[in-house]
C-alpha cells in the first residue's frame, strides 16, 4: 500500500504527517479492480452455464433422434406381431378345416 502525505495547516505552522489511510484514488482504483474481479468472475460463470445448456441441447436432440428411431421400432414390431396373429389364425383355420 502507498503511503500518502498529507498537510495540516494550524494558525502558527503547517504540519506535514504520513499517514497509512488509502487516498480517495486508492480506494477509487481498489474497487474497480475488485468490481472487475467480480465481472470476470461472473462472465466465467455465465460462460460455463452456456456450454453446458449448448451439451444439454445436443443431448436433447439425440435423445429425441433416438426416442424417434425406437418409436418405428417398436410401430414395427406391432406390425409384425400383428401379421403373425394373423398367419396363426389362418393356419388354426385350415387345420380346423382339414378336420
Amino acid at each position: 500500500m502507498k503511503f500518502s502525505i498529507k498537510k495540516k495547516s494550524i494558525p502558527a505552522a503547517t504540519v506535514e504527517y504520513v499517514t497509512d489511510e488509502p487516498t480517495l484514488e486508492q480506494r477509487v482504483s481498489a474497487a474497480n479492480i475488485s468490481a472487475d474481479a467480480y465481472v470476470g468472475m461472473f462472465e466465467s460463470a455465465i460462460s460455463g452455464l452456456e456450454g453446458s445448456a449448448r451439451s444439454l441441447q445436443h443431448a436433447s436432440q439425440e435423445a429425441r433422434s433416438e426416442a424417434a428411431s425406437l418409436t418405428d421400432l417398436a410401430d414395427d414390431a406391432e406390425i409384425a406381431a400383428d401379421l403373425r396373429f394373423e398367419q396363426a389364425a389362418n393356419i388354426r383355420a385350415l387345420i380346423g378345416a382339414s378336420k
